[in-house]
């Protein structure tokens, strides 16, 4: 549930994206990877937005899975490892829901600290994580809705 908090205001903005370009916020891969053949077999993996790869073990006896991950530039959540797709790797179930989850290259992910409500959720700090694509650029569309002014720093630091 706290990892799910943290990426409310990007769940918030990809189903705002969907509605107004007419299409799903959660995808199969499939979907936006129509000609990589080995996105039709892996049938379990979602995208989420444009920026989020999901592939969840199913199974709780299971300790690992095997993910693909198409066409492009694709980075661990957990240890910011990245992967030249297509591929495929090995996932482990121990650092759960996050070790599942990959990033695509040239996009960014607005995250918080949880909260208990909506409210709360407002006072709480962002963090925008953008991750670069294999020529070094990404797209940062971002909407803030909230009366706080921004504090900027440097990367690695807090204010």
């Amino acid at each position: 549930l706290q990892f799910r908090q943290q990426l409310l205001h990007y769940h918030y903005d990809s189903l705002y994206r969907a509605n107004t370009a007419h299409t799903v916020p959660l995808r199969f891969l499939s979907f936006d990877y129509p000609k990589e053949q080995k996105a039709q077999h892996f049938e379990d993996q979602v995208l989420l937005g444009n920026a989020i790869l999901y592939s969840p073990i199913l199974r709780p006896d299971e300790e690992y899975r095997v993910s693909y991950l198409p066409t492009g530039l694709w980075c661990s959540w957990v240890d910011g490892s990245c992967y030249k797709g297509p591929t495929e790797v090995k996932v482990l179930a121990e650092n759960a829901p996050a070790s599942f989850t990959f990033l695509k290259g040239g996009t960014a992910v607005v995250t918080q600290n949880s909260a208990e409500t909506t409210t709360q959720a407002r006072t709480k700090k962002m963090r925008l994580i953008v991750v670069l694509d294999e020529d070094g650029k990404a797209t940062v569309l971002v909407s803030l809705t909230t009366a706080r002014q921004p504090t900027l720093c440097p990367a690695n630091t807090t204010p």
